[in-house]
């Protein structure tokens, strides 16, 4: 983070898995679930490392909420693991994001700069209940301001229309608060309302406060006419009898960023005539105010506060918590530039008009010297190298173009340019396709000073013209549309393009959710949004997840028609069966798609039982629940939840709540057993489960219950009691099993049990083994033994851990032969797979000992004394004199790793370094298309 002068990278593990495992899979998918292929019939991935890299700037900055003081722990936490995470916007990634369709985390959102004069009184404007508390949730307020009288306020008149709505009163004039109020029309200004540009949070009554939340919208990265805007005013100046600012960077004068102020007698008087604390307008709003009182704006040399209250204004320059700092506007321009990084990567920055009466930095994020946040750009590429061409040091900065820097990068001015695309109605995929940029409602201004009006139609797309343009060939112009999803959409006739040194590097302005001025918790939640709004309505998220559901609740084996039918549902949002539907219409919903899975010839067939492929082995966790509800466990009522019922389920039956071997969960969807299902190429997930250990864990399990009920005994499931007791005494259990069965009938209680056990799938076979042995035991060694062992060899049967019928053949299992020992001897390769990712740079590197050169880098790029590089104390020296790297005869192991020091130094393992890909031999310019 260069807010805190340290460079720290985004984790990457979850945005790879938001991807690979919750949402659109690793390879694209047709809607039967078999995978999509190109024209030389390899798979297509969904996503490569640029996406990941992304999406782990998304998820920077969340945080735990604090403990509640109503919910029981385990152990000591101020943390709290229940609740939501919060947002915290100082913590999160500023810049664009790209997506995972090519183009940008944004796209079709409206342009902030496009919603009308006074939004916060038009249609869908959304004000949250804050109580008594004047803090607003999704925007920074200082905290002293809080329960401060002396604090201005923005309290609404009781003649305003605003306050009509929020208040709602009955007939006694009583207010009717709501949770949240969304207005249904537009409404007029009334008094203080006319003279803000927007709100944050207002008054309604004595201690009854909302937040207003304007609707989602984006900035373009890159726009005309930039301002330069100042925070920070630094300590008092003797010499010069007043302050100075410290802090500067670029703000679009179009949007509500910056603070007011005003230049009289050449002194700069911020927070001028503000009409409530934290109050943010645009520069054309402060202007006129300013002018209108006989001042200027200007880039001040010198700065005063307009009013003595604002002594409760935080104006010192944070760079750790840059939400808190408050700009104001001058009237001086701002460039906007990127630095090119030699791997095509850009940063941005901003170079503000120098002032040389004022000794100021530039905020450090977009400062060129602090700027750490490389994002993507899509370049164009070379149609034979398949290479991106951007400016690097190689190519002279763009032979020219961009100017080279001190650091070997690029620094590229920007140009924006703002076109229309239509000249007349496009047809609904054109617009779609084409169109990128969002727009309002036009009914949004229907009071505006700018009107929007409906010109022409074509049935599938709609063209609303303002009043003062009146033609569709201009960027004002709105569409109407529906989208892919069956919403109505508004879409600007208008595209946005970028060029780096004149017209050298074209492409599209990036949009962005968070303002890099005036940064909200409240656009971080609207980013989040629209990045899982994303990867959902990605086109093969719907037969990636419906075939993952479809294993889990249907078969592991669904047929590509089944796994068709349930992603239609997913599609539509709704299934119908029977004249009953299900689901409301909208993509995604899971009742539409659980029916779907359920209700589908396949899984309900009777006949696609006795099918080998079809139906699954149920998961242990799954069996253990069934038995316990099936043979009426009772908890009994003396015994506390404190440390749980069970204990160690994890490695008695390899499965349980919480408890994950990691974040790709307790098997692998694609997991196919050796033997006849791996030979035909089925998958049994499940299986992957089914270990020696945990069929025994299980199996010891069911036993104990039937016996002394959920107790540890016999390697039992339960907590309590590890001495043995006499069969059948259950009086030191947690719980026991109550079941009783439906009379003295044997067979009819073995029809009982198979219905509750096993679906009524039991075979005559088994029924029989199970009445024998219930005969034999009850003469033996009594009834009670007897009734015990057919509930625990029901447990045992093939029918009770799987979901299909049991076909025997009455032929013995063949036994899997043993592998013809080959005379000769042999040496193996041993590929040791650490699952889930291996650091080799903690593995084998340069040792310290000896003065080899290799160290010092190898320790920097590691992120030096406070980073992850390995020292003396960390690793175990071994011979590397046979690399042949002058001054580095040692190299290190890591020292948890002994044991590959050891296989070295007997000669039976190499190292091998910098060994690039597997696939074939590549370099930096060829591996992208090598590795295709």
């Amino acid at each position: 983070s260069v807010l805190k002068n340290t460079t720290i990278y985004p984790d990457e593990n979850f945005a790879r898995e938001i991807m690979q495992l919750y949402t659109i899979g690793l390879h694209e998918l047709n809607d039967d679930g078999t995978p999509k292929r190109d024209e030389f019939g390899r798979v297509i991935r969904t996503y490569n490392n640029e996406d990941i890299l992304s999406n782990a700037r998304l998820f920077t900055g969340w945080d735990y909420t604090a403990r509640r003081g109503n919910t029981e722990v385990l152990f000591r936490s101020h943390k709290s693991r229940m609740e939501p995470m919060r947002l915290r916007i100082n913590k999160h990634d500023f810049f664009p994001k790209s997506s995972v369709t090519g183009g940008w985390i944004g796209d079709r959102y409206p342009l902030c700069v496009d919603l009308p004069k006074h939004h916060f009184l038009k249609i869908g404007a959304r004000f949250r209940l804050l109580g008594g508390s004047s803090q607003p949730r999704f925007h920074y307020n200082n905290p002293i301001w809080e329960g401060d009288e002396g604090i201005r306020r923005f309290v609404l008149e009781e003649e305003s229309p605003l306050y009509e709505k929020i208040c709602n009163p009955n007939s006694a004039g009583e207010c009717q608060f709501a949770n949240t109020v969304i207005l249904d029309a537009n409404i007029p200004c009334y008094g203080r309302e006319c003279q803000v540009d927007t709100l944050v949070v207002v008054q309604v009554a004595p201690g009854t406060f909302y937040e207003y939340i304007r609707t989602a919208c984006v900035q373009l990265s890159f726009y005309n006419g930039a301002k330069k805007v100042f925070s920070g005013v630094g300590p008092y100046v003797p010499e010069l009898d007043t302050r100075q600012y410290t802090h500067s960077m670029c703000a679009d004068p179009r949007l509500e960023e910056a603070s007011r102020i005003c230049c009289m007698g050449g002194i700069g008087q911020y927070s001028y005539k503000f009409e409530y604390h934290g109050e943010l307008l645009n520069y054309e709003t402060n202007e006129a105010q300013c002018l209108a009182d006989g001042g200027s704006m200007c880039d001040p040399l010198v700065l005063r506060a307009y009013t003595y209250r604002m002594a409760s204004t935080r104006t010192k320059y944070n760079s750790l918590d840059p939400d808190t700092n408050i700009f104001f506007w001058t009237s001086d321009p701002c460039e906007q530039q990127v630095k090119v990084r030699s791997d095509g990567l850009i940063a941005f920055v901003h170079k503000p008009k120098y002032n040389a009466e004022v000794y100021d930095d530039t905020v450090p994020y977009v400062d060129y010297d602090f700027a750490s946040t490389f994002i993507k750009l899509p370049w164009q590429k070379d149609p034979v190298t398949r290479n991106e061409i951007f400016p690097t040091v190689d190519n002279a900065c763009g032979d020219g173009v961009c100017t080279l820097t001190y650091d070997d990068m690029c620094l590229c001015g920007v140009t924006t340019t703002e076109t229309p695309v239509f000249a007349a109605v496009p047809s609904r995929e054109d617009a779609l396709a084409t169109l990128k940029i969002g727009a309002h409602n036009p009914a949004l201004f229907s009071d505006a000073s700018v009107t929007y009006s409906l010109l022409e139609s074509s049935g599938e797309v709609d063209a609303y013209v303002a009043s003062d343009g009146a033609t569709i060939f201009s960027t004002s112009t709105i569409f109407k549309v529906t989208n892919e999803f069956g919403e109505t959409i508004y879409l600007k006739n208008m595209e946005s393009g970028i060029s780096l040194g004149a017209t050298s590097y074209e492409m599209r302005n990036p949009p962005s959710f968070i303002n890099l001025v005036a940064m909200t918790e409240r656009d971080f939640d609207y980013e989040v949004e629209a990045f899982l709004t994303d990867l959902i309505r990605y086109e093969s998220t719907a037969p990636h997840v419906s075939k993952r559901l479809t294993q889990v609740f249907g078969t592991s084996n669904p047929s590509p028609n089944y796994v068709s039918r349930v992603t239609q549902a997913f599609r539509s949002g709704t299934f119908s069966k029977g004249g009953i539907s299900f689901g409301d219409g909208k993509y995604g919903n899971l009742a539409a798609v659980a029916a779907a899975i359920t209700l589908d010839p396949e899984f309900m067939s009777v006949v696609g039982d006795e099918d080998p492929t079809a139906g699954q082995v149920r998961e242990p966790l799954l069996k253990v629940m069934a038995f316990l509800r099936s043979m009426e466990f009772k908890r009994k009522p003396n015994v506390k939840f404190r440390h749980g019922l069970f204990q160690d389920m994890h490695f008695k039956i390899g499965q349980m709540v919480f408890q994950p071997p990691d974040q790709f969960s307790f098997f692998d969807p694609g997991f196919s057993p050796p033997g006849a299902l791996g030979a035909s190429e089925l998958v049994s997930p499940e299986s992957e489960v089914l270990t020696m250990s945990s069929v025994t864990g299980i199996t010891n399990g069911f036993f104990s219950l039937n016996t002394w009920g959920l107790v540890h005994a016999g390697n039992g499931f339960g907590t309590y009691l590890t001495k043995v007791a006499p069969v059948g005494d259950t009086s030191s259990s947690v719980g026991y099993v109550t079941y009783n069965g439906v009379g003295d009938d044997i067979y009819a209680r073995i029809d009982d049990l198979s219905t509750l056990l096993t679906a009524g799938r039991l075979s005559p076979e088994n029924k029989q083994v199970l009445a024998e042995a219930h005969s034999h035991f009850s003469q033996n060694y009594g009834p009670d033994r007897g009734d015990r062992v057919l509930i625990e060899l029901l447990s045992t049967t093939p029918e009770f851990h799987t979901s299909n019928t049991l076909r025997k053949t009455g032929l013995p299992r063949s036994l899997t032969p043993q592998p013809t020992s080959t005379s000769p001897d042999y040496k193996a390769i041993v590929y040791v797979d650490l699952f889930g990712g291996a650091d080799s740079f903690n593995i084998l590197t340069p040792h310290p000992d000896g003065g080899c050169y290799l160290y010092d880098d190898y320790f920097v790029a590691r992120g030096g004394e406070k980073g992850i590089g390995l020292t003396s104390d960390d690793m175990t020296p071994i011979d590397g004199s046979s690399a042949g790297i002058p001054g580095c005869s040692t190299m290190g192991v890591h020292k948890k790793l002994s044991v590959y020091k050891d296989i070295f130094d007997e000669g039976a393992g190499i190292f091998f370094s910098n060994m690039g890909h597997l696939h074939k031999p590549v370099h930096k310019e060829n591996w992208i298309t090598e590795t295709q």
